[in-house]
């Protein structure tokens, strides 16, 4: 169940959350994961696909939710991830301030807040060490170790000797949310993944071009390696094909710089660097079809120009390139049951509709593409999850005013839009947990999440 997430981003189990600061997902065997500091927003245009407008979203369809109940959570909630093994929900909050930051714990049956962890504050640096609040930046999961993975970093203060930007890992126990241990990684780290086949879980490091391998039992770090490119602001795993999938270039947020963009796949068992890539963008997002083993990558060219790749996630052959005109479309969730990608594009540079679109990875066409009523102006997130109830594609969007959030139903077996309801406000964030039959929607501005019967979507 490897995961991962950026910051503002969250990292849930079978969707992932805003597409500049995604999360990780794992779906039907398939695994989506994306995550970055920063970057273009994410955006489409397809001139070779069938394109249909949305119904207008209704203000009132709301009321039609089937609606299991609203939980309040803590402060500047902003992540969510669930594990479906401990029948458990984990929101993680930056709030109240720019303090220290907590996690609650949800009961995902009912979904009631069953404890509410403070994640306190960490000493970092040599002879001049700091002790100083940490906020999360996202969180991943791994159902078989029974373990939760909150990533933090710290404050870019160029005043200060102490490293900047140092990274650290809380491990949480999934069935009580105890924190047992906070682990430190390198500096400027940008996303987390797991890996339960190996055991491990993977922290890529920007400022230090590295990955930190931890013990994904124990949190316990037990390696440290060259990434090779610099820049890291992306990781996948595809545990099938037993590779990591590390993306490099851009520049950073300390150092700066811009490189050639790369993906570089390593060993997940031995750490080792298999290949590298090259490829005409930065990709900020994964998706992974561990069923087909299949990778899709989508990202930026230039202004004007974007591109999705399809890659073979055992030697990282292109299978399928698909240039675009506009700006990008990213890869939110993938459905192993179909071999359908969920990509997600909104007009960055001039506003405009945004587009949700349905590829099917073993061909590589894009099977429909929905554009939305919704103006996008460059800001708002999007995340996605795969209902595995009733084999649906859940969107979560918001409106360019931050008004509304809004879900969108994708049947993945024409790629159309099957219904499009309003929830809550600010970026949302969806997850859904198949066994306990429950969708669950982050609201960061009412500061809820919104429990739904995953039978009725």
């Amino acid at each position: 169940m490897g995961l991962w997430v950026r910051r503002r981003t969250c990292c849930t189990r079978c969707g992932i959350v805003g597409v500049i600061g995604l999360v990780c997902l794992l779906t039907n065997m398939g695994r989506c994961v994306a995550v970055r500091r920063g970057g273009p927003s994410a955006g489409a245009g397809f001139a070779t696909t069938a394109v249909s407008h949305a119904r207008p979203h209704s203000t009132t369809a709301a009321t039609a939710l089937p609606l299991i109940r609203v939980t309040r959570v803590g402060a500047k909630p902003f992540a969510i991830a669930t594990d479906e093994r401990t029948g458990r929900v984990f929101v993680v909050n930056q709030g109240p301030d720019t303090g220290k930051g907590s996690v609650s714990v949800l009961d995902a049956t009912t979904g009631a807040v069953l404890a509410t962890v403070p994640l306190g504050l960490v000493t970092y640096g040599g002879s001049d060490a700091v002790t100083a609040p940490l906020p999360p930046q996202s969180i991943a999961v791994d159902e078989r170790t029974r373990r939760v993975f909150v990533l933090s970093v710290g404050a870019l203060d160029p005043v200060s000797s102490a490293p900047r930007g140092r990274g650290f890992v809380r491990v949480l126990d999934a069935a009580t949310g105890r924190v047992i241990r906070t682990t430190a990684v390198g500096n400027e780290p940008e996303a987390i993944a797991v890996d339960a086949t190996t055991g491990r879980a993977f922290v890529v490091n920007n400022r230090d071009a590295s990955m930190s391998l931890l013990d994904a039992a124990t949190g316990r770090a037990v390696g440290l390696v060259a990434v090779g490119t610099p820049h890291p602001v992306a990781i996948a795993t595809a545990e099938r094909a037993g590779h990591v999938f590390v993306s490099s270039g851009g520049g950073s947020l300390t150092t700066g710089g811009a490189v050639s963009p790369t993906i570089t796949i390593f060993d997940g068992r031995r750490a080792m660097r298999r290949r590298v890539v090259g490829i005409n963008g930065v990709v900020p997002t994964f998706g992974v079809d561990e069923r087909a083993n299949r990778v899709v990558v989508g990202f930026e060219i230039d202004r004007y120009d974007s591109e999705v790749d399809v890659l073979d996630a055992a030697s990282g052959k292109i299978l399928h390139r698909l240039a675009l005109p506009g700006p990008p479309a990213y890869p939110l969730a993938v459905d192993s049951a179909t071999g359908c990608a969920v990509l997600y594009g909104e007009p960055s540079y001039t506003g405009g509709a945004t587009f949700v679109s349905v590829l099917d990875m073993q061909t590589g066409r894009i099977l429909h593409t929905t554009r939305s009523n919704l103006r996008g102006d460059g800001s708002p997130l999007a995340s996605a999850s795969i209902n595995t109830v009733t084999g649906h594609a859940l969107v979560a969007t918001q409106d360019a005013g931050a008004t509304h959030a809004h879900l969108d139903i994708i049947d993945l077996r024409t790629g159309r839009l099957a219904r499009a309801v309003t929830v809550g406000r600010g970026a949302p964030v969806v997850t859904v947990d198949g066994r306990a039959r429950r969708v669950f929607v982050l609201n960061p501005n009412d500061e809820t999440v919104t429990i739904l019967d995953a039978t009725s979507l």
